[in-house]
């Protein structure tokens, strides 16, 4: 299935096979965007995130014209503080992002336990974290999907690019869907 194929299929490998799909992108922040299609972020749905972060972590959230709940840090980690998380969370809260930043991942047993208790979606931003683990398990294979960077300044670089993996088949039909089409249901054609 070609230098793409490969590609997934190793770093599905790299991540010691946590989850089963990988989906390519030319960029962390069209996976990124992609993954909040996947989750269901549309107009109406609150995704909450971490203040501390790189814009591109969130903002795909206004392309998808949902809204941006930003939450406080963990002050040793810098990830997202499952306490204010769970203070932030609102009806129309409907996914939660992690940023494990500059490697360091962040509590997610803490943060699955307060997304399981409201129903939320978890998106694990990596983009800084390739080869990061949390208990031993790899980042990137917590949630319900997760988002790695390619981009020439990452631990893991390609130049540019981005991959997407997941260990849910619809989410990865959804991604695909945007990345085979670039057309955003319901907003029109993207470039």
């Amino acid at each position: 299935s070609g230098p793409i194929g490969q590609l997934e299929a190793e770093f599905l490998a790299f991540l010691d096979h946590g989850v089963r799909y990988a989906v390519t992108f030319n960029s962390g922040t069209s996976a990124l965007l992609a993954a909040y299609f996947a989750l269901g972020v549309r107009e109406g749905v609150e995704a909450a995130g971490p203040a501390l972060t790189y814009h591109a972590a969130l903002s795909p959230v206004f392309a998808l014209r949902g809204d941006v709940v930003l939450v406080d840090i963990d002050p040793v980690s810098r990830g997202l503080d499952p306490k204010a998380l769970e203070a932030a969370i609102t009806e129309n809260t409907r996914v939660v992002t992690v940023v494990h930043q500059w490697g360091h991942p962040c509590d997610m047993d803490a943060i699955l336990g307060v997304a399981e208790r409201y129903g939320l979606r978890v998106l694990e931003d990596c983009s800084h974290a390739h080869g990061s683990r949390y208990k031993g398990k790899p980042v990137g294979t917590f949630g319900d999907a997760a988002v790695f960077s390619l981009q020439a300044n990452k631990a893991v670089y390609a130049g540019e690019g981005g991959i997407l993996v997941t260990d849910d088949a619809l989410v990865q039909d959804r991604a695909t869907l945007l990345a085979t089409t670039g057309t955003v249901p319901g907003l029109g054609h993207r470039r």
